[in-house]
């Protein structure tokens, strides 16, 4: 397993061969490793927001950029300022630290956290 930085990921997956039937992966490194140091891929692409990284990989980054740029643009499903969540966030952080959530609510949490922090920076 690789770890997920959308910041400073300092490896990649490269596809090897694509046109053979025997195609694979290989991790190549974006510059020099110290041993002993994290290797950190950014999964999906920089544009994915924390609700496609949930999705798709199961949990939310943080300090994902791109929801901010996402809440900016607004739209009809886009709850754009805190007074319109029905939980602020030091409820939802207490929450979050209480224990008492399934690992799926915990996810789902953390996303609104996410959104919600993303939202008080926009």
């Amino acid at each position: 397993m690789v770890n997920h930085s959308s910041d400073f990921p300092n490896a990649a997956f490269h596809l090897v061969d694509a046109e053979k039937d025997d195609a694979w992966f290989s991790l190549k490194a974006n510059g020099p490793i110290k041993k002993g140091q994290e290797i950190r891929i950014a999964y999906g692409n920089r544009y994915m927001n924390s609700v496609e990284m949930l999705q798709r990989y199961g949990f939310v980054p943080k300090g994902n950029q791109v929801d901010k740029a996402m809440l900016r643009k607004g739209g009809d499903d886009c709850i754009g300022v805190l007074e319109k969540w029905s939980t602020n966030i030091q409820v939802d952080e207490t929450l979050l630290k209480s224990g008492d959530l399934s690992e799926n609510m915990a996810k789902v949490l953390r996303l609104r956290l996410q959104l919600k922090k993303a939202c008080a920076l926009s």
